[in-house]
């Protein structure tokens, strides 16, 4: 018998720094609230609902004559073969614009044989509508989950390309309210010709992430399996978390970057909404805080529920605490907290490189400020060194013409806080479960946690 526990998300909260003095009013106060989907300690597979998934390739001509898709095919056994007995998967593919489809098939010995003929029968076709691809296969899984009613299954599209066609450039921004939200789209693209906005574009409307992926057949088949390996290990498909200001204290606003948030008119009550976490898998969100002068050391309590494949469960109660001292306190009450810190300057490289545009001169300027902010001062030297790894690789793109794809899959990998491959598998998202120092200094530095 599975053991439920192993099966929890963890919610957890950092303030900036351990003291407001009593006559200091503060108008955004961070507090960092942790959600962590706990690694599967059993010694079976995790109990979880079942994946239903449709593969669409969209391929160039051009790259076939390279023997290219004769490298995807090879790569996608990999999403067959790491597929569970209570998992589907559904090909999808195009003569001309005349859909071609296998059915949602379980992943039963004669189902793999079946699935992997079709891959192998697979050919170029990029001349068919992107838009009415992704309608087709929510279409799939809207009828395969209609077929297992009674069974709790989660869908999405695994949508590969590697088109340099020009046309499928047309079809940004102009699709809102065609493309369906209702299953993500994760989105393989493959190699540096392919067209990373409209990659990118497809994943946001969907609620998908944007990968790319280099034309080798190792790394193609690392990124695959990275995304089937979180997919069929989803601790929690539904997350919400609820905050609740104290007296002397209200919500200025929530930064959750993709996922929903809100907060109450009285600025009293605030919640944000995550799907599907997967299992090992962490994000942070900032609360900023009102924080009004007296000595009230209570500021916030963070708290929700979750719902499990095995049932609803409730998020352990988290009390924001600070201390609240009516004369100056020591330096290190006010030292920033090191991961609150590592959080506020992802969110400035973030939001920075929104509104810069692609100027390799510009972005140097945002990070050397950053680095000398209060937040990059405070950050661990580590993530100040992974995140200028990732500046000096966008700087790199910025300086030639080519659209840049890591750009794009870094921007996407920090907006739902979930690894993308950005070339390789080992340059991937930094958004994994903290290690053990990590926990360690929480403890010591963090009085926000209960």
């Amino acid at each position: 018998m599975h053991d439920k526990c192993n099966i929890q998300v963890k919610l957890e909260a950092f303030t900036k720094c351990e003291a407001i003095p009593r006559a200091k009013t503060c108008s955004e106060f961070p507090v960092m609230l942790r959600i962590t989907g706990e690694q599967w300690r059993g010694v079976e597979e995790m109990p979880r609902a079942g994946v239903d998934v449709v593969v669409v390739v969209e391929v160039d001509w051009f790259m076939v004559r390279q023997g290219r898709m004769d490298i995807i095919k090879e790569a996608l056994m990999i999403v067959i073969d790491k597929l569970g007995p209570n998992d589907r998967l559904s090909i999808l593919s195009f003569e001309d614009n005349v859909p071609r489809i296998m059915k949602l098939t379980f992943m039963s010995d004669r189902g793999r044989d079946a699935l992997k003929f079709m891959v192998n029968e697979l050919s170029a076709n990029h001349s068919y509508n992107i838009v009415a691809a992704l309608q087709v296969g929510a279409e799939i899984l809207r009828d395969g989950q209609a077929e297992e009613a009674g069974d709790s299954r989660i869908g999405c599209i695994m949508f590969v390309s590697d088109s340099s066609d020009t046309r499928i450039r047309k079809i940004r921004n102009r699709y809102n309210d065609v493309i369906t939200k209702e299953f993500p789209a994760y989105v393989f693209g493959m190699g540096e010709q392919h067209h990373p906005e409209v990659m990118k574009y497809i994943a946001d409307m969907t609620g998908g992430t944007c990968s790319f992926v280099d034309y080798d057949l190792n790394e193609m088949r690392d990124a695959f399996e990275l995304f089937i390996s979180g997919l069929t290990k989803i601790a929690a498909t539904s997350i919400k978390i609820t905050l609740r200001a104290h007296e002397g204290a209200s919500i200025s606003s929530i930064y959750s970057r993709g996922f929903y948030n809100r907060v109450s008119s009285d600025r009293r009550s605030g919640e944000i909404h995550v799907d599907n976490m997967y299992a090992g898998e962490r994000k942070n969100f900032i609360a900023y805080l009102s924080v009004a002068g007296g000595n009230k050391e209570k500021l916030m309590t963070a708290g929700g529920r979750y719902r499990s494949f095995m049932a609803h469960q409730k998020l352990a109660d988290t009390d924001v605490l600070v201390l609240r001292p009516g004369s100056a306190c020591s330096p290190g009450k006010n030292t920033i907290h090191p991961q609150v810190a590592a959080e506020l300057v992802r969110i400035g490289l973030w939001n920075g490189l929104l509104e810069i545009g692609r100027s390799a001169y510009e972005l140097e300027e945002l990070w050397v400020g950053i680095k000398r902010s209060e937040e990059g001062g405070g950050a661990a030297k580590e993530t100040l060194l992974e995140l200028g790894q990732d500046v000096a690789e966008i700087k790199r793109e910025f300086a030639v013409s080519l659209p840049p794809p890591y750009f794009i899959s870094w921007l996407n990998c920090h907006e739902w806080q979930r690894a993308t491959t950005k070339g390789t598998r080992r340059v991937s998202g930094a958004f994994t479960v903290p290690g053990q120092h990590e926990d360690e200094d929480a403890k010591v530095d963090n009085r926000g946690h209960d």
